[in-house]
């Protein structure tokens, strides 16, 4: 029996520390072998093979094969190709007659050269994954798999490093390190074929996005207006921001894409509820921003202080001030503007007047709340009057003027009469020596000079200027006198006698306005007016010529027809 002997050349393995993130550790070194298995040699191409015989069955006292044709060839040979080589002898032997066997058959030793480094893969599962320019980004539960294949002699062992030196890989192992990663690993095959070192670099994202809202525009404690929107941004510092979501109360969810209108929802509170998610689908935690949204206008008042009247326009006096208080529903009045006949506007800060001017002025009006909610205009329409009412008096009759002075007596009805062409005439005063009188239309009863004191408000309370008037009042009739041109000679039955040749005389005086008129009758006659208000013989015309008892009435009336009477009876004799 033949065995032949294979030797290979041993390598050691020297090993040194590297930066585990940035460059591969130390790789270990593998020597170069032979390798039987299964009853078949692999050998190693870039081994040398030496070829020995011995008679002894364990290979002892070996002699080792030359080759004289090629000298060369006998101290080292190698095989020459991929796979199975033969080392052969010519015809096999038959052990029992040491002949050649027959049928003759050669004798064929294998040897299966190896030259070809195992071929290594890596597998990642477990994890959401995603790529982008070229980086290979993985979520939670990242785990990876190592496979190795080797055609002729078959896989040793496969290593890894990942952050370490290099190990043996076993089974799957989990990633956890956040950030960047490499995996560096090979397969050495069972004659010392070593795989160069594959690597694979990834990202590992276990963080979710941040995400934060940003207002347009906000007013105290998350007051918001109809106008403003809800910005809402994202951050995620490795695989980047798939999708940002979004819900308002009890909306459906939305992906996000531009900044939140919030026009479409009623005044009120609401939630704004929101995450996001990663291209490794790390999700965030769900946020919430409560705010009230304010859509109500504010609400201005135009108040009107002081003189004021409402009728046919509403009226009001140069005294007369307007205040604009406005309210409004949560967020506060910001400012209130106004304008006064469609001139330029003004914010108001207080109370305010109108132009001093005769006739009507507009005020216009509106407020703006600290969200931007404005108040739709309102104009009112005021009548500026300015003018005091004019109040005169009349007198009617009986009146009479004379020496500059106006005479009425006790039955003169006296009238005063206030005016005003704008607001209207609201109250009138009118006194009498000092003393008011009710109402606008009397007499007066006493005599004497009289002054009458009269003036008027209008109904914004603009005060006419007193006026005054002077009368004097007469109530005294004429005195009527009546003379004889005798004394009477003596008396019966307590008249006086007189003789038939008597005179009798009548007349009249009136100290204030004068006599107007006399008239006589006598003994009951008709009333008889003197031609003149002048004294008069009556008995001219031989009246008292006759012996009797004669009774005369005399009346008289002045210029304000104020009347005496008087009667006297007397007897004539002859």
């Amino acid at each position: 029996m033949r065995r032949i002997h294979l030797f290979g050349s041993l390598f050691l393995t020297s090993i040194f520390s590297i930066n585990l993130y940035a460059q591969e550790p130390t790789k270990p070194v593998f020597e170069s072998v032979f390798y039987q298995n299964d009853g078949k040699i692999y050998a190693n191409k870039a081994l040398p093979i030496y070829l020995s015989i011995s008679t002894n069955p364990d290979g002892s006292d070996p002699i080792v094969l030359d080759t004289p044709a090629n000298p060369a060839d006998g101290s080292q040979m190698y095989v020459d190709s991929e796979g199975v080589n033969f080392i052969r002898s010519k015809w096999a032997v038959d052990p029992e007659t040491k002949k050649i066997a027959s049928p003759k058959r050669e004798v064929l030793f294998p040897v299966h050269a190896d030259g070809i480094a195992p071929v290594s893969g890596i597998t990642f599962s477990g994890a959401p994954s995603y790529s982008s320019q070229g980086v290979d980004y993985y979520g939670k539960g990242l785990s990876y798999s190592l496979s190795s294949t080797d055609q002729i002699s078959g896989v040793q062992s496969t290593f890894k490093s990942h952050d370490s030196d290099y190990a043996t890989y076993v089974s799957p192992l989990d990633v956890t390190t956040e950030g960047e990663n490499m995996i560096y690993y090979f397969s050495v095959d069972n004659v010392g074929n070593t795989e160069d070192t594959k690597t694979s670099s990834f990202v590992l994202d276990l963080t979710p996005p941040v995400s934060n809202y940003t207002l347009s525009d906000v007013y105290g404690d998350n007051i918001l207006g109809p106008t403003f929107n809800i910005g809402l941004e994202s951050t995620d510092n490795l695989s980047g921001i798939k999708g940002t979501y979004y819900t308002i109360d009890d909306m459906s969810q939305r992906v996000y894409g531009s900044p939140i209108d919030l026009s479409g929802l009623s005044d009120g509170p609401h939630t704004l509820r929101f995450y996001s998610d990663d291209n490794v689908e790390n999700e965030e935690s769900i946020k919430e921003l409560m705010f009230y949204l304010d859509k109500i206008n504010p609400e201005t008042q135009l108040v009107v202080i002081g003189d004021q009247h409402d009728a046919t326009y509403y009226y009001v006096s140069s005294r007369t001030t307007f205040e604009l208080p406005a309210t409004d529903n949560k967020a506060g009045v910001a400012k209130t503007s106004f304008s006064i006949n469609k001139q330029d506007a003004q914010t108001y800060t207080t109370a305010f007047g109108l132009p001093n001017e005769l006739g009507l002025h507009s005020i216009t009006y509106n407020s703006e709340d600290n969200v931007r909610n404005v108040e739709a205009k309102e104009t009112r329409t005021f009548y500026m009057d300015n003018k005091a009412p004019n109040t005169s008096i009349d007198y009617s009759k009986p009146q009479f003027f004379t020496r500059d002075t106006l005479f009425i007596n006790q039955t003169t009805p006296i009238t005063i009469i206030p005016r005003d062409k704008h607001s209207g005439v609201q109250s009138t005063t009118t006194t009498v020596n000092g003393e008011v009188q009710a109402g606008n239309e009397f007499t007066i009863p006493t005599e004497g000079h009289k002054e009458i004191v009269f003036s008027s408000i209008d109904m914004v309370n603009n005060q006419e200027e007193n006026k005054t008037s002077r009368v004097y009042v007469d109530n005294t009739p004429p005195e009527i006198f009546i003379n004889f041109s005798l004394d009477n000679i003596g008396t019966e039955d307590d008249l006086p006698v007189y003789p038939n040749y008597v005179r009798m005389f009548i007349g009249a005086t009136d100290e204030k306005t004068g006599t107007k008129s006399i008239k006589y009758s006598i003994d009951g006659g008709p009333m008889t007016e003197y031609s003149s208000p002048r004294t008069l013989d009556i008995s001219e015309k031989n009246t008292f010529t006759e012996s009797k008892v004669y009774d005369v009435k005399v009346e008289t009336e002045d210029m304000l027809g104020n009347t005496s009477t008087k009667e006297h009876k007397f007897i004539v004799k002859n």
